[in-house]
């Protein structure tokens, strides 16, 4: 200072970067897409992290059979760099009820760091409106698959088309679908969900 002016001396610029103005924090955004079948697909959006992430997990149960029914799931990358992970009830006792499903970066480290949860319920199917007797004639309003088993997860041995039918001999309420089943001419039992 002289004569009580300031004199300035030099400048310097610094620039700081986004990344070193604000810490970069551990995100991720739980979203569900239900399917007809009751199964449904757990999205895991705006994932960041400080660290490189090795892997995502979500261990998944449903309220109806507590942690005794848990399963952890990896959850696989999408082309935009969300994750995705599809849960089948069939593997959680086929329990319609609210489903807990936590979610977990694993680190390149090996460090696992607990980050979100979030729930879900699966409903009870909508019954079928018409009066299903314990046997009779079926004509399919919709193309079906055939299966030996009443299950999802058989394989289709074939497919009946809308308007053809069929007489059963039984019905069954299996993993939240009704279903009817018939023996072939062959003597296999052949089993179809209508709902």
């Amino acid at each position: 200072m002289e004569n009580g002016k300031v004199i300035g001396a030099a400048t310097t610029t610094v620039q700081v970067s986004e990344s070193e103005a604000t810490p970069a924090k551990v995100s991720g955004q739980l979203s569900f897409n239900h399917h007809d079948n009751g199964d449904f697909d757990i999205i895991v959006a705006n994932v960041s992290s400080p660290n490189s992430i090795k892997e995502v997990q979500m261990p998944v149960w449903s309220s109806k059979s507590n942690q005794d029914g848990l399963k952890w799931y990896r959850a696989s990358q999408q082309a935009e760099g969300s994750y995705k992970v599809s849960v089948k009830i069939s593997d959680h006792k086929g329990d319609r009820d609210r489903y807990n499903a936590h979610l977990y970066y694993v680190e390149t480290s090996g460090k696992t760091v607990g980050l979100a949860a979030s729930q879900t319920t699966v409903s009870q199917p909508i019954a079928d409106t018409r009066t299903l007797a314990a046997q009779g004639q079926y004509t399919f309003q919709k193309e079906v698959a055939v299966r030996n088993q009443a299950s999802l997860a058989a394989k289709v041995e074939f497919i009946f088309t809308k308007g053809e039918r069929i007489r059963y001999d039984k019905v069954l309420i299996v993993e939240g679908k009704t279903w009817i089943a018939y023996k072939s001419y062959s003597g296999l039992r052949r089993y179809i969900a209508i709902n």
